[in-house]
């Protein structure tokens, strides 16, 4: 989780796409997204993104059932 923060940090990155599909990747990905977010923040009273996070599925590689 560490190295997928720091990655979104040094690339400002809020558009991910997930080609397997399934367990919890897109929360994951979400949730490094806004911590990522939050780290950059200069000021304490501005926190979260400005813009919209985006998870895209296109695909379904896991054998894993989908909720």
């Amino acid at each position: 989780m560490a190295d997928l923060i720091d990655a979104l940090s040094a690339t400002s990155a809020t558009i991910a796409f997930d080609a397997i599909g399934g367990g919890k990747l897109v929360s994951y990905i979400l949730t490094a997204m806004e911590a990522a977010a939050n780290a950059s923040t200069r000021n304490i009273r501005d926190t979260g993104q400005r813009c919209t996070s985006k998870v895209y599925i296109y695909g379904v590689s896991t054998p894993a059932p989908r909720r």
